[in-house]
């Protein structure tokens, strides 16, 4: 679907698209600031926004990381991993030392090997987990 066709479409059909379908990633690199008011007035309409940054490149990482503060409170899912980016999960970490932050988190998935990460951070932020509302969580570690 080409861009035009995209920014035809109602407000209610795009505002789904975001919440729904497409990744909080893919919304930051392709839209934030990219095709005017329009597209950024819906990220701020957005309830839920989705953020999986396993495999995702560095460059794109570090904007979204930047973005992230101020969609905290609509972040529902969260997948990390060092898997092919080593220090992303220190990196995040150390923006965000605890998954309080993110008031609707309801999954969150984190695969990591013991080599590259700071233990202290990522048992501080496990357990941080208690005080949220968290339904799904996964986390895969290899030593």
């Amino acid at each position: 679907m080409s861009l035009s066709k995209l920014e035809s479409l109602p407000s209610e059909i795009l505002l789904d698209l975001f919440e729904k379908y497409i990744d909080g990633i893919d919304i930051f690199v392709a839209f934030f600031h990219q095709l005017g008011s329009r597209f950024d007035a819906f990220l701020s309409q957005c309830q839920q926004l989705y953020f999986n940054f396993i495999g995702c490149r560095l460059d794109n990482f570090r904007f979204c990381i930047h973005l992230l503060p101020n969609y905290l409170d609509k972040i529902t899912g969260l997948a990390l991993s060092e898997r092919g980016a080593p220090g992303q999960i220190n990196m995040f970490l150390k923006y965000f030392p605890s998954f309080t932050l993110f008031k609707q988190l309801r999954s969150l998935y984190i695969h990591c090997s013991g080599g590259y990460i700071h233990s202290n951070h990522v048992e501080n932020a496990i357990l941080s987990l208690v005080d949220t509302n968290i339904e799904v969580l996964s986390i895969k570690m290899i030593k």
